[in-house]
């Protein structure tokens, strides 16, 4: 069947143990995802800049989606504007309602 599923002993390993899901998802972060950021220089050059209507702070602030699109003009386009344009891939979100656009 697939080969990452075989029952090979060699590639087994004890599980690593952590004290806290914290700790765990931490080492996950520090051990696979910070790599790929510092390869593609993530940080450096996927906007240069803050996005527009961003907002830092210590209770949830993913009270809406926001879709970064490359083009030569820089702007922002309401959520219900974009679902009726047929140049841009977002017609099948006008099925999410009103309420999920105008966020």
């Amino acid at each position: 069947m697939f080969s990452w599923l075989g029952t090979d002993d060699r590639r087994k390993k004890d599980p690593e143990v952590f004290q806290t899901v914290s700790e765990g998802l931490k080492k996950l972060y520090k051990t696979k995802l910070l790599p790929l950021e510092e390869s593609y220089k993530f940080h450096d050059y996927l906007l240069e800049q803050d996005f527009p209507g961003m907002r830092i702070g210590p209770e949830p602030t993913t009270d809406s989606f926001i879709a970064v699109m490359h083009g030569d003009t820089e702007g922002v386009i309401p959520g219900n504007a974009l679902v009726v344009d047929p140049k841009k891939p977002f017609r099948k979100l006008n099925a999410f309602g009103n309420a999920f656009l105008n966020r």
